[in-house]
């Protein structure tokens, strides 16, 4: 039995968290990106500007990219879960997976750039 209160097409959920979550657009952006910088990097004839744009690169872009990636995932995770809850008529869990859902991503940068 489905909780009070809530109207969701479960159907519609689950046809929205699998589009969204084999969309390979986010991760082929960020290796584009990274492809990018790479290039710009290896045409730098100036040390400088090769070192401002590793620092742009590591502490935002590369940052940013990780955190859209994470965000992503945890949103399909959290929903997905939350639709479960939802099926089951748990109230508390489909609470708990919503606030899961819109926490602030943990991240484990790989992509670090140095000369």
């Amino acid at each position: 039995m489905a909780v009070p209160g809530y109207d969701i097409s479960v159907e519609a959920c689950r046809g929205i968290l699998n589009t969204v979550g084999t969309d390979p657009g986010p991760e082929a952006a960020h290796r584009e990106l990274s492809a990018a910088v790479d290039q710009a990097l290896a045409a730098m004839p100036s040390p400088s500007i090769a070192s401002a744009l590793m620092e742009l690169w590591n502490s935002t872009l590369h940052v940013q990219c990780e955190a859209a990636q994470a965000r992503v995932h945890n949103a399909v995770t959290g929903v997905g879960s939350a639709v479960d809850a939802y099926i089951a008529g748990d109230l508390e869990m489909a609470e708990e997976a919503r606030r899961a859902a819109t926490q602030a991503p943990d991240l484990e940068l790989d992509d670090v750039k140095s000369i």
